[in-house]
């Protein structure tokens, strides 16, 4: 053979390690699929907790006594030792050639389901079992493993392994030093337990039952996401697959935009800390409205309806007053400007016992206008087009530059969605 297409500067004339044995190169067959582009799954019906995927066009590499032959996942023996601190679970596999260990020019998927935790793997020829230590940084494409290395991640209640070699495979657990007895017994040397984010938890602020606003601030937790386990990160979508969520850095608290529209909506999130990646954890909430639209339920409220004064013939409302029109949306008339009520609980907060005059639209439509822009009292949220957030304060606004300040200062605010021209008058 000449050469592999492997991604780094490689010296194949040179036996490659593999844990604790070396693999000199002496065969080398390119593997294709028949459909250019489509990865080729080997399977095994009597074992369906594991599946194996080679891209298409991948060069297989093996020692000279190679047959020629890729053997599918077959259920394999834990004998063997264990990694310190760890023994081998029941999922055990052999997948390649039970007599040679063979190498790839491409990393090679290998899915194995059901397996959450740690896993291992023992090179064809050892008795050592080796545990995977690198946490791979995507489930489908990882980038941060090279030749003839391998990585390893969860994925909900799978584990997913991206492998340069074919070899046995196992979960392990981890196996807590024994405390010392009365009987006298000692035990010398502390085992590397390496542990998985578990008890994984969020909440959607603070466990309400329903929102008006598209934005909710998220409380998120989960064991083991702590700076002895760091880098600690997690990734939050709207779909339970999270396909497409970033990872970032973990915080017990963010902001996070819903999906649109209204009804049931569900957050999702994972943790990852340097050993692994914990299942995925959700939390929903019923959203009954959103930005400007006011809550169905607002017309539970009773109010008492006041007369409606007149001057000269001229309607007049003194600041203060609650006023709505035929579209049922409430306002605060503010500096003879109205203040548009968006939530029930703004309602309560702020207007309890007020009474409420019901007027015509034109009212509505030429009381309370300012440069076409409705005005915002202090302390309220707006955001443009940009999806900036801004707090209204005395002298115009204030940036909220990080979602840290938006869940200290403003937790369970309502944010306005405005036109650009709003934001521009303050």
């Amino acid at each position: 053979f000449t050469s592999a297409s492997i991604t780094t500067a490689v010296d194949l004339t040179q036996a490659q390690t593999i844990g604790d044995t070396s693999v000199a190169i002496g065969k080398a067959v390119k593997l294709k699929s028949g459909s250019s582009g489509t990865a080729i799954k080997i399977t095994n019906a009597a074992v369906s907790s594991a599946q194996v995927e080679i891209s298409d066009n991948t060069t297989v590499m093996a020692p000279t006594g190679w047959a020629g032959t890729i053997q599918p996942p077959k259920t394999g023996s834990s004998t063997g030792t264990a990694p310190s601190g760890f023994s081998v679970s029941n999922t055990v596999i052999d997948v390649g050639d039970p007599g040679v260990t063979l190498l790839f020019d491409k990393p090679v998927k290998v899915t194995l389901s059901g397996v959450t935790g740690s896993v291992a793997y023992k090179p064809s020829g050892s008795s050592a079992w080796h545990t995977i230590t690198t946490t791979c940084d995507s489930a489908t494409n990882p980038n941060n493993i090279s030749f003839p290395g391998e990585c390893a991640i969860q994925s909900g209640s799978d584990t997913i392994i991206w492998t340069y070699h074919f070899t046995s495979f196992a979960s392990i657990t981890a196996t807590p030093a024994p405390s010392n007895g009365s009987s006298g017994s000692s035990y010398s040397g502390t085992p590397v337990i390496t542990y998985v984010p578990i008890n994984q938890s969020i909440t959607i602020n603070q466990g309400t039952n329903q929102t008006s606003s598209s934005t909710v601030v998220l409380s998120l937790s989960a064991d083991r996401m702590i700076a002895e386990y760091a880098p600690l990160e997690m990734r939050i979508g709207n779909d339970s697959s999270l396909i497409g969520s970033t990872w970032i850095t973990y915080s017990p608290s963010v902001s996070w935009t819903l999906a649109s529209g209204t009804g049931t909506r569900t957050v999702y999130v994972q943790f990852r800390n340097k050993n692994g990646i914990s299942v995925v954890a959700s939390d929903s909430i019923q959203v009954i409205a959103f930005g400007e639209s006011a809550p169905e339920t607002q017309e539970q409220i009773t109010p008492e309806l006041a007369p409606e004064p007149q001057v000269l013939g001229a309607r007049v409302y003194a600041d203060g007053t609650l006023i709505r029109g035929t579209d049922k949306k409430i306002y605060a008339i503010k500096n003879q400007a109205l203040h548009h009520i968006a939530s029930l609980d703004e309602l309560r907060r702020s207007y309890a016992g007020m009474p409420i005059i019901d007027v015509s639209d034109s009212v509505i439509s030429g009381y309370g206008i300012v440069a076409g822009a409705k005005i915002y009292g202090i302390g309220e949220l707006i955001r443009g087009s940009d999806k900036k957030i801004y707090a209204i304060t005395k002298t115009g606004k204030h940036h909220v530059l990080s979602l840290e300040e938006l869940a200290r200062d403003y937790f369970q605010k309502l944010i306005h969605n405005v036109p650009d021209s709003v934001i521009a008058q303050y």
